[in-house]
């Protein structure tokens, strides 16, 4: 099976959404989460692994000059 995605947005490659940004702005308290995922119920988080701020300043510095090369 195949998926295909159209998009009709310019710059549709920076929806690049942090899932602890979204929940801390739109469920602060879990409710969605906790009944959509069964599991989190008695599920304690650990710590991340990946520091996501530093990751994503990399990842957009990485794709500017990947951007400034093939570009020009």
């Amino acid at each position: 099976m195949k998926r295909v995605e159209i998009n009709l947005d310019a710059a549709s490659y920076f929806r690049i959404f942090n899932p602890y940004l979204q929940a801390k702005k739109f469920d602060p308290e879990l409710k969605y989460i906790r009944k959509r995922v069964r599991e989190s119920e008695e599920m304690t988080y650990p710590k991340p692994i990946v520091d996501h701020e530093l990751a994503r300043k990399r990842c957009l510095e990485v794709y500017g000059k990947a951007l400034k090369k093939y570009n020009t």
